[in-house]
């Protein structure tokens, strides 16, 4: 697939420990660095984990995600992973690379 505009490269905030617990259905993550606490569903929780190991680029990030959790890799999910990780850095979890 072929962005349109540029394809921005997203790495967790130097940092950020993030301790990993499931809770009710959802992802809890306790960040040490910061004292918060927060709740993500699979998708942004897969996405932290995937940020966690390495480097990736939003198109690279919609594809595993696309593949992960057998979704189409189109503009919807595009949309919805460029609004995340725009989410995820206004909690200062993931910053531009």
């Amino acid at each position: 697939m072929s962005l349109d505009h540029p394809n921005k490269c997203w790495r967790i905030t130097p940092g950020f420990s993030p301790e990993w617990r499931e809770w009710e259905g959802e992802m809890v993550v306790y960040d040490s660095y910061s004292g918060d606490t927060h709740a993500f569903d699979a998708v942004s929780a897969f996405v932290l984990q995937t940020l966690s190991m390495q480097s990736q680029d939003t198109e690279t990030l919609m594809k595993q995600v696309a593949s992960q959790f057998d979704l189409p890799p189109d503009a919807e999910l595009l949309a919805y992973l460029e609004k995340l990780l725009n989410q995820l850095s206004s909690l200062r979890l993931v910053i531009p690379a």
